[in-house]
């Protein structure tokens, strides 16, 4: 199977859709009319099961390294037509370049599809300034081929990585998401996490747990962030872990709106390093949470049979796989990966 680039380096989400297709978000640069302007556009894309497998076909014997990268330019991003969400300006500097703008910590954007429909979760603000928006697209279909947006104003300085800065879930009730948003500032005047409720109505709330940390943070720290999940009542479930703490703090909301909620940190193995919180809750209501010991990313899932999935950013030890950005997808053969 060809490994394809995304379309853009901006923040991107993606989540399984209906009937086996997937359902993606993504933030892209858009060049202004001159130097100095320019704008950040949030697209979705339904790719269906047909032109999944058209898309992950191994490609032609015997072609040269040149039409090789040409195929491989084809196929970047996710095969299917994309749909325009939304978009934010900013003004540039003019010495920078796409990438220089495409700065993740200014976007983020979360894809929940576990619900009656899929709903779309992000956050955005201009380089210029930290007013930036939180927006929930609701869409009216598994393909996400309309959809009524609720915006919410905050403010917000610096997200981590994209996978952690903002999630969501959708509620049993099928109308109302729930958003977790990290911020990497530590002025006095930003919040380092909130919980929002939203509906497609334009109701919303907006609540800050405590995520004071005693002791000094360390340095570096670009994997911190948050996650979200619906426990088994019904009720949210929140994982945090602040900018330069190994805790990670677990809250289980006591009301949708999570206006109270009881906590626990967890202080991961002492061979963790700052990784990314990772969350998934299985069919009993336990929170699964994954670590890894290495500077990289981890996201957490379950298959059909309650089995943890686990995605790593890096390759496994005595893979003969080529070097790439390529990670690792393990299985778990049991539910909790046999633990108790």
């Amino acid at each position: 199977t060809p490994e394809a680039e995304m379309r853009s380096i901006l923040p991107t989400a993606i989540a399984p859709g209906e009937n086996g297709g997937i359902l993606s978000a993504s933030w892209y640069p858009i060049e202004g009319p001159d130097d100095r302007s320019g704008r950040f556009e949030l697209r979705t894309t339904y790719s269906s099961p047909d032109a999944l497998r058209e898309w992950a076909k191994p490609l032609p014997r015997g072609l040269t390294d040149e039409e090789v990268e040409d195929v491989l330019w084809d196929k970047r991003g996710m095969p299917g037509d994309e749909r325009v969400l939304g978009g934010i300006d900013s003004v540039f500097e003019p010495s920078d370049s796409v990438f220089a703008r495409s700065n993740q910590g200014l976007l983020g954007v979360a894809v929940d599809t576990s619900g009656a429909f899929p709903v779309i979760a992000t956050v955005a603000r201009p380089r210029e300034s930290t007013d930036a928006v939180v927006s929930l697209d609701f869409c009216a279909d598994a393909e996400c081929a309309t959809s009524t947006q609720t915006t919410i104003p905050v403010t917000w300085g610096y997200g981590g990585s994209n996978s952690t800065s903002i999630d969501v879930a959708l509620a049993p009730d099928g109308r109302t998401a729930v958003v977790s948003l990290a911020d990497g500032e530590s002025r006095d005047d930003f919040v380092p996490l909130r919980v929002i409720t939203a509906t497609a109505d334009g109701e919303s709330t907006i609540e800050t747990p405590d995520s004071e940390m005693s002791g000094d943070p360390g340095d570096f720290d670009y994997s911190y962030g948050t996650q979200v999940e619906i426990g088994a009542d019904g009720l949210p479930v929140v994982l945090y872990r602040a900018p330069g703490y190994s805790t990670l703090r677990l809250f289980s909301c006591a009301d949708l709106s999570c206006a109270d909620d009881s906590m626990v940190d967890i202080d991961p193995p002492t061979d963790a390093v700052l990784s990314s919180p990772s969350l998934a809750i299985d069919d009993t209501g336990r929170p699964l949470i994954g670590v890894i010991d290495e500077t990289a990313s981890v996201a957490l899932s379950l298959d059909a049979d309650d089995h943890p999935l686990l995605a790593v950013g890096v390759q496994r030890v005595g893979s003969t796989k080529k070097a790439t950005w390529s990670g690792t997808v393990l299985e778990c053969a049991a539910p909790r990966c046999g633990a108790p």
